[in-house]
């Protein structure tokens, strides 16, 4: 090449000078790009270490009622040290409209369990004495909506079976609702706090935190009156994003956070949990908030607050089997 060059010199030494000297910086930082995105050996090696991040897997669970609920389950690389993560869909609503959300939390070593809350998606199937009835979204009441946590109590035991094969920590859950999926959360939250504990075999008190997302005051009558006054679900560590520039939207969020701040009032600073309440530049709400260009981002801010609420606190919630021994001994 710099053969090439200096003939062009000689042939045309007063025209080509300043072309062959463009052309020689050129080649000389093509050379330099070249040898330094050339990745080394113990670079390639060191990638070929990193575990892969799984694919996601499409899960069938059966509900206590005999729902057939259909789940996106993300499984995590951290093993023993992984935050289990259920998201729970607003009104109207899917699980894959959070896949970016999922897969977010998954590539931070995580596991993420996303269902189709009965009625929506593909989850419109219940087992009856005659056969399999089709559950009328338009028809629910509030009974119905209660009915949701049977949804999530077969999401835990799940995740229990995964806990118990070491591919991630149960005593770390946490809970990620979206508009009336914050307050199935909620009611959820209270009732797995309420779980009675047995000598031998702990059933509940496994969700560490809250993250709700545009979550509405009641809705269809349910409402989240049982969690702000539960001693411990009140208190627990809880993120609350909604887009701000929504009146309503923005108020009912500052209300829940104003409720949940009230319950912390008598507690010493010591013993107060990390209570967050983000306005995001923009108008969109549940599943919307995930669009480009939202500010803040709702990714960073739930990532960071995983991080700081559950990641860094591994000693606080150490990993213990789960196994049930009353079944393991039939």
């Amino acid at each position: 090449m710099f053969c090439f060059f200096r003939r062009r010199l000689q042939q045309h030494p007063g025209r080509s000078i300043h072309r062959t000297s463009t052309l020689l910086l050129l080649a000389l930082l093509l050379a330099l790009h070249l040898l330094i995105n050339v990745p080394s050996v113990d670079a390639q090696e060191a990638d070929e270490k990193k575990p892969k991040i799984p694919a996601p897997e499409t899960k069938k669970l059966t509900t206590k009622d005999g729902v057939s609920l259909s789940c996106r389950f993300y499984p995590a690389i951290l093993k023993k040290n992984a935050v289990p993560i259920m998201v729970i869909h607003g009104w109207e609503e899917r699980g894959s409209q959070y896949a970016a959300l999922a897969l977010s939390l998954q590539k931070r070593g995580h596991a993420v369990i996303v269902p189709d809350l009965r009625g929506h998606g593909l989850s419109t199937k219940r087992k009856t004495p005659r056969g399999f009835a089709t559950i009328q979204r338009d028809r629910m009441n509030k009974q119905d909506l209660l009915s949701m946590v049977m949804d999530l109590e077969a999401c835990k035991s799940f995740l229990r079976q995964q806990n118990n094969e070491g591919l991630l920590n149960l005593e770390q859950l946490c809970l990620i609702g979206s508009d009336l999926g914050a307050l199935i959360a909620l009611e959820w939250a209270v009732r797995d706090w309420n779980a009675p504990r047995l000598p031998t075999l702990k059933q509940g008190q496994d969700v560490k935190a809250l993250i709700l997302i545009s979550p509405p005051q009641s809705f269809k009558g349910l409402t989240a009156q049982t969690a702000y006054t539960h001693p411990q679900v009140s208190r627990l560590s809880t993120l609350i994003i909604t887009g701000k520039e929504s009146t309503r939207a923005f108020s009912d969020a500052r209300r829940i956070h104003n409720r949940l701040d009230k319950s912390r009032d008598k507690l010493p600073d010591s013993q107060k949990e990390a209570l967050y309440n983000y306005g995001c530049k923009t108008a969109k709400q549940g599943a919307d908030l995930f669009a480009r260009g939202v500010d803040p981002n709702p990714l960073g801010l739930i990532g960071n607050f995983v991080r700081l609420r559950l990641e860094n606190r591994k000693a606080d919630f150490p990993w213990s089997d789960r196994s049930n021994p009353f079944k393991e001994s039939n």
